[in-house]
């Protein structure tokens, strides 16, 4: 929404869950970018991580998250004696270990970076559940051996799986690409419809995780483009070259920023371009294209003749 010239972010908060965020209606956040494609990524951005704080709670029951609004308020009056009311521990069990210490929880990359960046164990509000239940089946004694080895083994395939999701999106890392590499306006607005053709493919409306893309997505993306049309025309090889181009940029970037371990893009060939050399560079025009040529050339020109010859005529002898 646009206010007072000024563009905005705007979302009313689900109901349920404003107690995360001190009983507020609406996300109301000035967005800093220049242009609709940057103003566009930035929102985008925005949508992504409130997304991602929504979905991480529609698998709680009303109790367990009412338990945890309470858990994030009093870490905020508190943080030093922090203890969640639903009987958790401030303990987190990794590597093995049970941790103790400073903490931050988020669902916001930037803000877990910044933390993490302090020595802080930074982690998303999913990775904090699944921590604390993982931590929990070590610390609670076990009355059947079994069955709390069973438990302890599906608590950590649930931290896995909030683990591979504690990462940026392919959306959600747009505007940290580009202020990074500062693209010309008609090349960020090519890059974003780039990225949210990669990431519609694969996951829809969804949010497609950075630490999620093998390079079989990569692949499964260059053959969806070859059958794109334009004006009717299937795209041509230059320009699926480019869309594969655009993607193996942004992961490029993602790896080099931590975010990925390497780049799956890389090894990925866009298809051949088999077209004589002169269809690749120009096209033939149509008849109808060569009489119009013709003519408006011929106009031209007469004209011009015309003129030359009104200016010899008005010269003095």
């Amino acid at each position: 929404m646009w206010k007072g010239g000024r563009p905005y972010y705007r979302r009313v908060i689900p109901e349920k869950y404003r107690g995360l965020y001190d009983d507020k209606t609406v996300w109301l956040i000035p967005l800093e970018g220049r242009g609709d494609a940057a103003l566009q990524a930035e929102a985008a951005a925005h949508a992504h991580r409130h997304n991602q704080e929504i979905s991480d709670h529609d698998d709680l029951n009303p109790a367990a998250l009412a338990d945890f609004i309470e858990a994030v308020r009093a870490e905020k009056e508190n943080p030093e004696a922090f203890t969640p009311p639903n009987g958790g521990s401030r303990k987190f069990w990794k590597d093995g270990k049970a941790h103790v210490g400073a903490w931050a929880v988020s669902n916001d990359p930037a803000y877990r970076r910044r933390q993490a960046a302090e020595g802080d164990l930074a982690m998303s509000e999913a990775e904090a559940l699944a921590r604390l239940k993982l931590a929990e089946t070590y610390t609670t004694p076990p009355a059947d051996p079994e069955l709390a080895e069973l438990r302890a083994f599906k608590a950590d395939k649930e931290l896995e799986a909030a683990i591979s999701k504690n990462s940026e999106t392919v959306i959600s890392i747009l505007p940290r690409w580009r202020e990074r590499e500062k693209q010309a306006p008609s090349t960020w607005k090519k890059h974003v419809q780039y990225a949210n053709e990669f990431s519609k493919l694969h996951v829809g409306d969804g949010e497609l995780y950075l630490s999620e893309i093998t390079k079989r997505h990569v692949q499964d993306y260059v053959e969806h483009a070859q059958t794109l049309t334009y004006r009717g025309a299937p795209l041509s090889p230059t320009s699926v070259a480019k869309r594969l181009d655009s993607v193996r940029a942004l992961l490029s970037f993602a790896a080099s920023v931590d975010e990925i371990d390497h780049n799956p893009a890389t090894g990925v060939k866009a298809p051949k371009d088999a077209r004589p050399k002169t269809s690749r560079s120009w096209k033939s025009f149509e008849p109808e294209e060569i009489k119009k040529l013709v003519k408006v050339s011929t106009e031209l020109w007469n004209g011009r003749r015309n003129s030359c010859e009104r200016r010899s005529n008005t010269r003095p002898r």
